[in-house]
């Protein structure tokens, strides 16, 4: 406990034990650590520490602009029922309600006991802005983030989750394939949604054609209708129910007429889609494995060679393919 700089642990003790570990030239045995690890994970256990989850106050502030963050609900019961079994206590703080409001941040996590943090999305940059002392906690990013982070970081493999689609919907049989949402969630990824359907069409490894993208900066309008017009795709691939709704406008049945796979199946409205389930859930459960990792190394503040661990989405059958 005192090698893993356990709070618990007097801290005089934690360092006379460590520089005797240190004098010893002492390393701790992998095979029992794994062992002790297994040992944990199957049993109940007493709070080991608290986690702070830090949440953008704008996914619930401004619900009509940014939507319904279902996809950051799904990540924190995850998170939760994965605190839960190993040991921790997880305390959700709203980034300018709780932190930035605070004269004294780094008394408010003091006196919650919190010995982790945990990042979601529009938090990474932000964070600097917040006068903590970064050094005195563990931290690991969860969500959707693009491909620069601050910190080590738990995210949905976003490249994979359009590569899944193009080769679903091309395999149902559909030849003009196209994709069509906001730029603004091509940003949120970092363009991975977009790099990965520009994979296809490059390398034109399916019988499918891969049409230009239609990434518009604001919600659909003329400008939808007349790329439809022009390519006349069979089947999109989109992030956004607003263009499923257009399509309906325009006359179009689907998928009689037009195909639509949803790569954020798990959160669309309508009922029976076929698209894209990107596990939050398990994100949320990597993240506090990997959390417990960084506390049991006692590593703190921000590291200088972040890693990434992604997660593999599935694809879901449904009637609008």
């Amino acid at each position: 406990m005192a090698l893993r700089n356990d709070t618990r642990i007097a801290a005089k003790t934690r360092q006379r034990v460590q520089e005797a570990a240190q004098k010893l030239g002492y390393q701790p045995d992998p095979v029992m650590s794994a062992f002790s690890s297994r040992r944990f994970r199957n049993k109940p256990h007493s709070v080991l520490s608290n986690l702070a989850v830090l949440i953008d106050d704008r996914w619930y502030d401004f619900p009509s602009l940014y939507g319904k963050p279902v996809w950051l609900e799904t990540m924190i019961e995850g998170l939760n029922d994965a605190a839960q079994r190993m040991g921790y206590s997880l305390i959700p703080l709203r980034l300018r309600r709780d932190l930035l409001a605070h004269q004294k941040p780094d008394r408010l996590m003091e006196a919650r006991g919190i010995k982790g943090i945990i990042l979601t999305t529009h938090i990474n940059k932000t964070m600097m802005t917040i006068p903590l002392d970064l050094k005195r906690y563990s931290i690991i990013c969860a969500g959707l983030f693009s491909n620069e982070s601050l910190a080590h970081q738990v995210r949905v493999d976003s490249f994979a989750v359009v590569d899944i689609a193009c080769r679903q919907v091309s395999e149902a049989g559909y030849k003009r394939i196209g994709l069509a949402h906001g730029m603004s969630s091509e940003l949120r990824t970092g363009t991975n949604w977009l790099g990965s359907y520009a994979k296809e069409i490059f390398l034109k490894r399916y019988s499918s054609r891969f049409i230009p993208p239609h990434l518009p900066v604001g919600y659909p309008d003329q400008a939808f209708y007349d790329w439809i017009d022009k390519y006349r795709p069979d089947a999109i691939i989109t992030n956004d129910t607003l263009f499923f709704e257009a399509i309906q406008k325009k006359g179009l049945r689907v998928p009689e007429d037009i195909g639509v796979a949803f790569i954020n199946h798990d959160f669309c409205e309508i009922p029976d889609v076929a698209g894209i389930s990107q596990r939050y859930d398990l994100v949320g459960e990597k993240t506090i494995e990997q959390m417990h990792f960084l506390l049991q190394k006692a590593e703190r503040g921000l590291p200088q060679n972040p890693h990434d661990i992604l997660i593999k989405p599935e694809w879901v059958h449904g009637r609008t393919i």
